[in-house]
């Protein structure tokens, strides 16, 4: 894989594949893990992220953003919309990242030396250049404003 990430839960794996595609993979019992589900996705998949709910998982290829609904008891994806980025991905696996805002309606992109911000149905907001460098993105989560002490750092609460 080229990029794995777990449900909020941690009771599954979904991992991005270098031939194009998505698995999920049961992780409830750490003894017997197990593949449920692959989906194909065009081009290389380099970035996944996860709903905070853990029932969408966004999957950032070279050529679209594709977005699943996961059902957890049945175990499998299910593609419910995808749209083109139009952005230059980097080739080298895993470089370019995909995150989630707090609110979870903002689909954050790096990719060759920008940000680019779309909606999570695809509406392109902007992008931001001259953002260069070997890493990804993290989106800060406030989930009580009360351990936020205004200084605008990210700390686990």
């Amino acid at each position: 894989p080229n990029n794995i990430v777990f449900s909020p839960d941690g009771q599954f794996l979904f991992a991005a594949l270098r031939s194009g595609g998505v698995s999920v993979l049961s992780t409830k019992i750490p003894d017997d893990i197990t593949l449920l589900d692959t989906e194909a996705i065009p081009g290389l998949v380099q970035s996944l992220a996860v709903s905070s709910d853990g029932r969408h998982l966004f999957a950032l290829s070279s050529s679209i953003v594709a977005i699943f609904s996961f059902d957890p008891v049945a175990g499998n994806l299910r593609l419910e919309r995808s749209f083109e980025h139009g952005l230059s991905i980097s080739p080298f696996f895993g470089v370019e990242q995909i995150a989630l805002d707090a609110t979870e309606t903002r689909l954050f992109i790096s990719a060759n030396g920008q940000v680019a911000v779309f909606t999570t149905f695809g509406l392109p907001l902007g992008t931001v250049a001259g953002v260069a460098g070997p890493g990804g993105l993290a989106i800060c989560r406030f989930e009580d404003k009360h351990k936020h002490d205004g200084d605008d750092s990210c700390r686990p609460v």
